[in-house]
C-alpha cells in the first residue's frame, strides 16, 4: 500500500476513555489534545487537562458520581434522556485528510433489543453531520457523513448491559486518486480484540460548524444511558503498541492485552552475535542452529524480561562453532526447551516456569523461516455458571493452569495436558488435553475436555488458535473459504478480518491458506462430521490470526465433556491456493459427505448432463413460449428455476406453498419439450404470521420445533420486513413438514426441487432441551438434523420418482452426499478463485451464478468461468440472453462445449491451470450483485482437467477481439512424464492440429473473439480408443461451434460494435454541451440497461447495471466556491440503500465526480431536485456517465441535470 497516505495531523482525532482506580493520579496522556478528568469537574464545567481550549459544558441530567465498587473512581453518569456534554470551541475538530481514531471505555445500562426504542441506541461521541460513535442494538457503531448521507457504517462486537467495555475505532485515510480509491479504512475494537473492519471508498467526510458532543448524538433515543469514565482526544495516530499500553492501564473493562517483556540493553548485541555465528556455518549445520535461534527469538513473548534470553543466545553462538549436535546439546543445557522434528518441520515447546508450557516455534526447515507469529493461547473455553448471564472465558495462558508435557520417544509427537483446579476468578474445574504430531510438512493437533464442574456448562471451545507470522517474500495472500474461495492480498498490512459460520455460504469449507511468492501455510479443522463451528481470521500487529470456535452441547446443568472431531492441521506447502486446496481434497476424500460413487450414478443422468439454467417462471403463455423457443435455439435441454409458481408471495407465509392453477399441466408440457422444471421452496424457515397477518400454524405447530436461544426464546430472522423462525432440523415436526412438501411437488411431476437456504445460511445453535439433541451442541444441525432428514426424503421419493433431483442454495460442502446439486449464485467475490471446484467439481452439480446488475463485459467471463470450472451455465432470465446477440451465441457455444467435455468435468479432476508465457490482456468490469463488484480477469480464461490418461485444456476468449498467446503446460503437475506426448489442438474454424509436445516447450494458440479453443494431451497411448473418442468428439464440437457462428451471422466488426454500444466508458462521438444548461436525460446519445419513456419526458427502467452516457460535457473553468450538480429524480417508496453517481469516463474506466443517495420522492411521477457536490477541481470537458447502485429494477426515473457553481 505504498501509495496510500495514512497518518494523523491536527484533523486526526482519537478519543480514549480510560478508567483508573485513582483518577487524581492520571495526567493528560502525552500529545493529548483534549483530556477530561471527571474528578476535576467544576459544577457544570469539565476542564481540559491537556490545554486551555476545549473545556466541556455539562448539559441536562448529567452528573459526576463515584463508583463504590472501584475505589471511588469518578465517572460521568448519563440518564439516557437529556444528559450530555458539549465540547467548547470544537467547531473546527474535523476529520482531516489524514483520518482519525476513537478509543473508549464505557458502560451501558440497557439491553438494546428493540429497534427505535431508547434502550437500543446510545451515543458516545458525535459531531453532527460529520462522524459518530455509539451503540446500535447490541453492537458498537461508527459512521461517517459525506454531506449527503451516512456512508461509513461499521458495526461489531457484543455490548452486554452493565458491563464495562473498552472500545477503539481507528480510521485511516485512503487517498489514491489515480486508482479511483479515495476514502477511509476503518477498524473497530472491543476489549482489545478487532471485531469489525471495512474500506469505505468514494467518500470524503463533510465539514460542519457543529460542536462535538458526548452522549447526545441525534437526541431522543440516542442519549446515552450509562456511564463514561474518562475522555481524551489526541492529535496523532495511536500505534498498536500505544493501544496495547492503554489496554494494560485499563482498570474497569476486562480487556485482552499483550504482555511485553521488559527490554534489556544487552539483548540486541547478543542476538546479532548469535545470528552472525549461525549464518557463518555451512548449510547442513546452519539448519539445526537456525531451529534453535528461531525458538529462542520466539520465546521473547513468554518471558518477563529479555535478560532471561541472554544465556540461550550465548549457547546458540557457542554451539555454532563447537562441532557438537546443536539440538541435543542445547536441550541438555536448557531444559526449558523441548524440540520435536520431522524432515520438514521443527517444533519447539517452551516452559518459562514450572507448570506452564507453551507452543513456541514452528520452523520450516526447507523455506528457512519461522511459521508462527506471537503465538500465545492455543485454545479458549467459554463457560456458563449456574447463575447464567454472559459467558466467562479462560484460555491456555491462564496463570491458574498447571501444564504437564509428555514427549513421545520418537521425538515427533507430544501430549500437553492443562489442569485447572478452580479459582476465585474461574471456579470451573477441568482438564484439557491436546496431542501434537509431526509428519513431514504437517503438524496435527487434537483437543479434548474433561469438565469436572457439575454446575458449570462449557458452551464453546475455540481451538486451534494459530498466529502465523507475516510472510514477506513478495506479496502475501490469504485464502478464506467463503463461497468458491476468496484470496485477499496483503491481509496483515490491510488489517483484514473474516468471520464465517460453518457450514454456510460464508464458510463452504474448513481451511485457510496463507502464502506468499515462495511458500505457504495450510490451516484447517479436518472435521469429517461437519460439526457447527465459526471460522475467524484477522490481522493483528504483524501476524495473521486464524481460529475455530466449536459449539459444545450440554445435557443438564453442567459437567459436560467435549472432544473436537478430527484434527486441526498446520501444513507448509509450495504453491498457492490451488496447492492448498489439494491438501484439503486429500482430507475431504475421507469425510462423511464425500460421495461414494465417483460417477455419481445416484444422480439422474438428465441432471448430470444439463448445460444451461434459466431463472424466471412459466406463469404466462408468453413465458412458456420464450422458454420453448430458447430450448430450440440452443439445441440442448435447458432448466427452469421457477420462482412464484405458488399463490403465496415470495418470502411470505413459509412453509406453505400452494400451486397456481394448471401448474402440474405446465410442468408436464415443458418437460415433454426438454425444459426441466425446478420450483422454489424454503427448507429452513417458518413465518411467525404464516397466513397473511394471521398466526395460522406458527404457535400451534411450529413453535415447539423452532431453534431456541440460551434464554429459551425462539430465534428469529427478518426477510422483506417479515419475521421468520429458523426451524431445528433435528425435530420430527420439521422433518415431516419438509418430507410432505417435497412429496407434493414430486407428485406434480417436477424434475427437481430447490430447497432454499440449507447449504447457504448459518446453522443456528439450538438450546431447546425438549429436542432430540444436546442443548447447544454442534452436532444437531448436520449429524442429527439435515443429514437424516435429506437421506430419508431423497430415498423415499426416489423409489417412486427416480428422476427427481434436490438442489440447495450456495454450496456448503457437508450436504453433498444427500443432495444432487448446489446453486452457487454468489461465486463472484472480488478475488474469487475456483478452490471449491478444484476439490468438488463433478462430485456435485453446480448450477448458477447471479447475473443481476452485471455489466455487459462481465457477462462473458462470468459464463465462461462456469463452463471452465465444471459448472452448469446460467441462471439468467431468457430476456437477458435474447437482448444480447453476441452473448446469446457465446452461451450456445459454452453449452455445447460443456456437453462435449462432460466426462472430464463429471468424472475427472481439475488440474492446476498452466500459466501464460506471454502477456495476456485483461477485462475489468462490474460483476454486479449488491453494489459494484469491479473484477479483473484475463481476457482468455482457461482450465485443465485430467481423465484417465487424457488431459484437456479448454480456453474461452471473453473479449470481442482475437487473442494470440503462449501457454506453458506443466508436465510434472499433470502427470504427463518426461517423454514427448501427443497433443491435438482445436480452434473454431480450423482443422485440428496434431503435434508432439515436449516438456518445457510453450504452446502457442490464437482464439477468435468470443470463441473457444482446446488442447487434448495423451498421457498414455495416443491410439487408445478412449483418447480417440475424445478427440473425435472435440473435432465435431469445434465444427459445430463454427457452424453456430455462421448461422448467427455476427461478423467480428458487428461484435465490436455491440461491445462498444454496451461499454459506458467508450464515449459517444457527439458535440460537447455546456454543463450549466439543463441537459435532458432523454438526449443522452447512449443508454445501457435503461429506456426512454414513450413520451420522451424521462429515462427509466433503471437498475444497478444501467448507465446513461452523455459524451463530452463542458464544465467551464474552476472558479472556486461550491460547485454542485442539480438533478431531477423520481424515486418510489420501495427503493432503499440506492445511490446515483456522476462519473467521468477516463481511459476505459470511470472516475466518480459526484454522488448522492436516492431519497424517496413519493413515486415515479413525483420529482425532486437532488444536489450532488462535485469533487474539487472538476473543470473543462468531461465525458459524463451517470450510474446507479441498488438492488432490483426501477430504481428511479431521471428527467434532467445541470451544473450550478455557487459562491
Amino acid at each position: 500500500m505504498s501509495e496510500v497516505i495514512r497518518g494523523v495531523c491536527a484533523g486526526f482525532l482519537a478519543i480514549a476513555l480510560l478508567a483508573c482506580a485513582k483518577a487524581a493520579a492520571i495526567a493528560a496522556p502525552e500529545g493529548a489534545l483534549i483530556h477530561y478528568r471527571f474528578d476535576q469537574a467544576d459544577g457544570r464545567r469539565v476542564p481540559n487537562a491537556a490545554g486551555a481550549q476545549y473545556a466541556g459544558r455539562i448539559q441536562g441530567n448529567a452528573r459526576v458520581t463515584r463508583l463504590p465498587d472501584a475505589g471511588g473512581t469518578p465517572v460521568l453518569s448519563l440518564d439516557g434522556k437529556s444528559g450530555c456534554i458539549e465540547i467548547e470551541g470544537s467547531e473546527g475538530l474535523h476529520l482531516g485528510e489524514d483520518g482519525f481514531a476513537i478509543v473508549a471505555t464505557f458502560r451501558f445500562k440497557d439491553l438494546g433489543d428493540v429497534e427505535g426504542a431508547p434502550e437500543t441506541h446510545d451515543m458516545i461521541l458525535m459531531k453532527p453531520g460529520e462522524y459518530l460513535f455509539g451503540r446500535n442494538r447490541r453492537s458498537l457503531y461508527f459512521n461517517i457523513h459525506d454531506g449527503n448521507d451516512w456512508v461509513g457504517g461499521l458495526t461489531g462486537g457484543d455490548c452486554q448491559p452493565n458491563t464495562w467495555i473498552h472500545a477503539a475505532v481507528l480510521v485511516e485515510r485512503i487517498y489514491e486518486p489515480p486508482q479511483g480509491r479515495v476514502g477511509y479504512f476503518i477498524r473497530l475494537y472491543q476489549n482489545g480484540e478487532q471485531v469489525a473492519s471495512r474500506e469505505v471508498l468514494q467518500c470524503t467526510s463533510a465539514t460542519t460548524d457543529n460542536l462535538v458532543d458526548i452522549s447526545k448524538g441525534f437526541g431522543g433515543p440516542w442519549f446515552l444511558n450509562g456511564e463514561i469514565a474518562h475522555l481524551t482526544v489526541y492529535n496523532r495516530a495511536l500505534s498498536s503498541t500505544e493501544l496495547n499500553a492503554l489496554l494494560r492501564a485499563e482498570k474497569l473493562a476486562k480487556v485482552r492485552f499483550k504482555p511485553v517483556a521488559a527490554s534489556d540493553p544487552r539483548y540486541p548485541a547478543f542476538l546479532a552475535r548469535a545470528r552472525e555465528a549461525v549464518m557463518a556455518q555451512p548449510d547442513a549445520r546452519r539448519r539445526p542452529l537456525a531451529r534453535l535461534l528461531a525458538a529462542v527469538e520466539q520465546a521473547n513473548i513468554h518471558i518477563e524480561t529479555q535478560a532471561a534470553l541472554l544465556p540461550y543466545l550465548e549457547t546458540v553462538r557457542r554451539l555454532a562453532s563447537s562441532g557438537q549436535d546443536p539440538i541435543r546439546q542445547f536441550a541438555a543445557a536448557h531444559r526449558e526447551f523441548t524440540f520435536l522434528g520431522s524432515e520438514r518441520l521443527s517444533l519447539a515447546l517452551f516452559t518459562p516456569r514450572q507448570g506452564r508450557t507453551v507452543l513456541c516455534s514452528l520452523y520450516d526447515l526447507r523455506a528457512g523461516r519461522e511459521v508462527l507469529g506471537e503465538q500465545r493461547a492455543l485454545w479458549t473455553l467459554h463457560y456458563e455458571t449456574a447463575t447464567g448471564g454472559p459467558l466467562h472465558e479462560i484460555d491456555s495462558t491462564a496463570d491458574s493452569l498447571a501444564v504437564k508435557l509428555t514427549v513421545d520417544p520418537s521425538g515427533k509427537a507430544a501430549r500437553l495436558e492443562w489442569t485447572h483446579p478452580g479459582s476465585a476468578e474461574h471456579p470451573i474445574q477441568f482438564t484439557v488435553r491436546s496431542e501434537l504430531s509431526l509428519q513431514g510438512p504437517r503438524l496435527a493437533l487434537n483437543f479434548s475436555l474433561d469438565n469436572r464442574s457439575p454446575r458449570i456448562a462449557v458452551r464453546q471451545a475455540r481451538f486451534p488458535i494459530i498466529r502465523l507470522r507475516r510472510l514477506e517474500d513478495g506479496t502475501d495472500r490469504l485464502l478464506v473459504p467463503r463461497m468458491s474461495g476468496v484470496v485477499h492480498e496483503n491481509p496483515v498490512r490491510t488489517y483484514f478480518k473474516y468471520e464465517g459460520p460453518y457450514p454456510s455460504g460464508a464458510a463452504h469449507m474448513q481451511f485457510f491458506a496463507y502464502y506468499d511468492d515462495r511458500s505457504g501455510v495450510y490451516v484447517a479443522c479436518e472435521d469429517g462430521k461437519a460439526r457447527s463451528k465459526d471460522l475467524r481470521a484477522f490481522a493483528d500487529d504483524n501476524d495473521c490470526d486464524l481460529s475455530y470456535l466449536w459449539h459444545v452441547g450440554c445435557q443438564g446443568a453442567g459437567g459436560n465433556d467435549f472432544t473436537a472431531n478430527g484434527v486441526a492441521a498446520i501444513e507448509v506447502f509450495e504453491g498457492d491456493w490451488f496447492d492448498a486446496a489439494q491438501i484439503y481434497k486429500r482430507f475431504a476424500r475421507t469425510a462423511g459427505w464425500w460421495p461414494a460413487s465417483r460417477t455419481r450414478e445416484d444422480i439422474p443422468a438428465w441432471y448430470r448432463e444439463m448445460t444451461v439454467w434459466f431463472l424466471g417462471n412459466a406463469n404466462t403463455q408468453a413465458a412458456i413460449d420464450s422458454l420453448l423457443a430458447m430450448r430450440e435455439e440452443l439445441g440442448l435441454p435447458i432448466g427452469l428455476h421457477w420462482y412464484n409458481w405458488n399463490k403465496e408471495a415470495f418470502d411470505d407465509d413459509y412453509p406453505h406453498f400452494t400451486p397456481r392453477e394448471g401448474f402440474a399441466e405446465t410442468v408436464a408440457r415443458l418437460q415433454a419439450k426438454g425444459v426441466y422444471v425446478k420450483p422454489y421452496i424454503n427448507a429452513r424457515l417458518w413465518e411467525t404470521r404464516d397466513r397473511g397477518d394471521e398466526d395460522f400454524e406458527y404457535t400451534s405447530v411450529a413453535l415447539p420445533a423452532t431453534v431456541k436461544d440460551r434464554q429459551g426464546k425462539p430465534a428469529t430472522e427478518t426477510y422483506a420486513k417479515r419475521t421468520f423462525s429458523p426451524m431445528c432440523p433435528a425435530t420430527k415436526v420439521w422433518q415431516e413438514r419438509m418430507h410432505a412438501g417435497c412429496t407434493q411437488l414430486a407428485r406434480d411431476g417436477v424434475a427437481g426441487i430447490y430447497l432454499d437456504q440449507i447449504a447457504a445460511a448459518r446453522p443456528r445453535i439450538c438450546f431447546d432441551p425438549s429436542h432430540p439433541h444436546a442443548p447447544g451442541s454442534g452436532e444437531a444441525w448436520i449429524e442429527q438434523g439435515y443429514w437424516p432428514m435429506l437421506e430419508v426424503i431423497r430415498r423415499d421419493l426416489r423409489q417412486k420418482y427416480p428422476n427427481v433431483i434436490f438442489n440447495s442454495e450456495d454450496a456448503a460442502e457437508p450436504y453433498m452426499h444427500v443432495l444432487d446439486g448446489y446453486l452457487p449464485w454468489r461465486f463472484l467475490d472480488i478475488g474469487h478463485v475456483p478452490a471449491y471446484q478444484a476439490i468438488y467439481a463433478g462430485r456435485i452439480q453446480m448450477t448458477s451464478r447471479s447475473y443481476s446488475d452485471t455489466a455487459y463485459d462481465a457477462l462473458f467471463p462470468k459464463a465462461a468461468e462456469q463452463m471452465l470450472y465444471g459448472e452448469q451455465i446460467g441462471w439468467f432470465p431468457v430476456s437477458l440472453v435474447n437482448s444480447n446477440p453476441a452473448f446469446k451465441l457465446f452461451v450456445k457455444k459454452l453449452a455445447h462445449t460443456r456437453r462435449t467435455f462432460l466426462p472430464f468435468f463429471n468424472e475427472g479432476d481439475m488440474l492446476k491451470p498452466p500459466p501464460f508465457a506471454s502477456e495476456m490482456p485483461t477485462i475489468t468490469a462490474d460483476w454486479g450483485f449488491y453494489g459494484p463488484r469491479i473484477i479483473t480477469t484475463p481476457a482468455v480464461l482457461h482450465s485443465a482437467w485430467r481423465l484417465g490418461d487424457s488431459v484437456a485444456v479448454i480456453f474461452a476468449n471473453t473479449s470481442c477481439d482475437p487473442i494470440t498467446a503462449q501457454v506453458a503446460p506443466d508436465a510434472a503437475a499433470w502427470g504427463l512424464g518426461a517423454k514427448p506426448v501427443r497433443v491435438t489442438q482445436f480452434t473454431e474454424g480450423r482443422d485440428p492440429e496434431v503435434a508432439e509436445w515436449r516438456t518445457g516447450q510453450p504452446l502457442r494458440l490464437t482464439v477468435p473473439g468470443y470463441s473457444m479453443a482446446a488442447w487434448l494431451f495423451a498421457a498414455g497411448n495416443a491410439n487408445d480408443a478412449r483418447y480417440q473418442a475424445q478427440a473425435n468428439a472435440a473435432r465435431e464440437l469445434f465444427r459445430a461451434l463454427k457452424r453456430f457462428e455462421d448461422e448467427a451471422g455476427l461478423t467480428p466488426e458487428q461484435k465490436r460494435a455491440l461491445h462498444a454500444a454496451q461499454n459506458p466508458w467508450i464515449a459517444p462521438d457527439v458535440p460537447a454541451r455546456s454543463a450549466t444548461e439543463w441537459i435532458p436525460a432523454t438526449e443522452a446519445p447512449k443508454l445501457i440497461g435503461a429506456r426512454k419513456a414513450p413520451d420522451g419526458s424521462f429515462v427509466g427502467w433503471i437498475t444497478a447495471s444501467s448507465a446513461i452516457c452523455f459524451g463530452p460535457i463542458d464544465f467551464g473553468a474552476d472558479t472556486g466556491g461550491k460547485p454542485v450538480i442539480e438533478c431531477e429524480l423520481a424515486v418510489p417508496d420501495n427503493v432503499t440503500n440506492a445511490r446515483i453517481r456522476f462519473m467521468e469516463a477516463v481511459e476505459g474506466r470511470g472516475v466518480p465526480i459526484a454522488q448522492a443517495r436516492l431519497q424517496k420522492t413519493g413515486g415515479y411521477d413525483q420529482y425532486a431536485t437532488v444536489r450532488l457536490p462535485l469533487v474539487p477541481g472538476v473543470a473543462g470537458r468531461k465525458n459524463i456517465v451517470i450510474q446507479f447502485e441498488g438492488r432490483g429494477g426501477g430504481l428511479c426515473n431521471i428527467r434532467r441535470w445541470r451544473l450550478v457553481r455557487e459562491p
